[in-house]
């Protein structure tokens, strides 16, 4: 886009100003975007009267607005001039498609007074999501043999969310507890842990092939038997590493760092809170409030499903939890794999009801209502004890 500045329609202009590009948090929310999904989704270039495009960072000021400020410029006393400045705007996938995007964009004098201004508009749209972010799921069948699901194309434009099922392999029935690490993708990104029925953990490093999307497994070690939920939280403490989450007997939920290092790939356990044995059912590793950090759903016995939203601190890495709603008794299952939209809308909660029929929710990244409107994709998922 082209920013045209004229210094010759004002009687005095000052001798130095810099351009702002600024989006306030009210505009932004009225879109359906977060300052965070803006300034880590969209990379902006600038250039001035045909010079090499430079990227410019964004910052968050203190009221939540997303800015950018472009270099400061020189201007020649009395002397009319008119300038161009052109803006270069790339989206990542993971962008949600929201809508129109209003913002200001100023020319500022060096004591920040504001001498001209004029509103400009957005609008990002995906036209499809790349093979590399798209993800997968999986379920394991009562012969132990593991399948997988891979998000489909366009399934709001008349495609499918997933593809036909592929086989794994068998054996899986090995374990008794099977859950992902970290955001499983189609080109066999991702990685897997499964506990045997002896309490020995075992890790399965995503292998990056899609049609074999796993690496012979490594021995964790032993006493996990302790432990009656296992969960990928996905990066919980914001050091770019995937984390595991365990909850024992007594309801008390442990963290295991991630390390990087496949042949030892958590170090020893921290404390997370007590309390947790409320729950029958706990899912998540995904972000699904938008502010970039992997959140926990949690179903208690009455049938209310919770949200913890991620914090990104290790030390506490939930906030407290807010209610999202009842009535989610009804399903036997519930998994978060990432997005399955095919355009890239944000996160995702699968739900496999007591007839066998898995339905969607997607994210809105609104914490105090996460999920749309449920849609159903299939029927028959009765078939599988495991959906990961």
């Amino acid at each position: 886009m082209r920013l045209t500045t004229r210094m010759g329609a004002m009687p005095s202009p000052p001798a130095t100003t810099h351009s702002r590009l600024r989006f306030t948090a009210r505009q932004l929310a009225d879109a359906g975007y977060t300052a965070s999904q803006l300034t880590k989704g969209v990379s902006v270039e600038y250039s001035a009267d045909g010079s090499p495009y430079k990227p410019v960072a964004w910052t968050v000021d203190g009221s939540g607005s997303a800015v950018l400020d472009f270099p400061a410029r020189a201007w020649v006393p009395d002397k009319p001039v008119e300038a161009n400045e052109d803006l270069r705007l790339s989206a990542s996938w993971e962008l949600p498609s929201a809508g129109f995007l209003r913002g200001a964009f100023s020319t500022l004098a060096d004591d920040g007074r504001q001498v001209l201004g004029q509103e400009q508009e957005f609008h990002f749209e995906h036209d499809f999501v790349p093979a590399s972010t798209r993800h997968s799921f999986y379920g394991r069948d009562a012969a132990g043999v593991l399948w997988q699901y891979k998000e489909g194309a366009y399934p709001e434009y008349g495609g499918h969310y997933y593809t036909p099922r592929t086989r794994v392999g068998g054996g899986w029935q090995t374990y008794d507890l099977l859950t992902k690490v970290s955001t499983l993708g189609v080109q066999g990104n991702g990685d897997l842990v499964g506990r045997d029925r002896s309490g020995v953990l075992w890790y399965y490093r995503g292998s990056g092939d899609g049609n074999a999307p796993f690496l012979s497994r490594s021995r964790v070690g032993g006493g996990w038997q302790v432990y009656d939920t296992l969960l990928g939280g996905g990066d919980v403490t914001g050091d770019g590493r995937a984390d595991l989450l365990a909850r024992d007997r007594a309801g008390t939920l442990w963290l295991y760092k991630g390390t990087g290092n496949p042949g030892a790939p958590f170090s020893s356990r921290t404390r997370v809170g007590g309390g947790w044995n409320t729950y029958t059912v706990i899912a998540g590793g995904t972000d699904l409030t938008g502010d970039g950090r992997p959140d926990l759903v949690a179903r208690d016995h009455d049938g209310v499903l919770w949200l913890y939203r991620g914090t990104g601190r290790a030390s506490a890495p939930f906030a407290d939890r807010t209610r999202v709603g009842g009535g989610w008794n009804t399903y036997t299952a519930l998994t978060s794999p990432g997005d399955l939209s095919g355009i890239g809308r944000g996160g995702s909660l699968l739900a496999r009801d007591h007839d066998g029929r898995l339905w969607i929710c997607f994210a809105t990244g609104k914490a105090d209502a996460p999920f749309g409107p449920r849609l159903e994709i299939g029927d028959g998922w009765n078939t599988y004890n495991t959906l990961i």
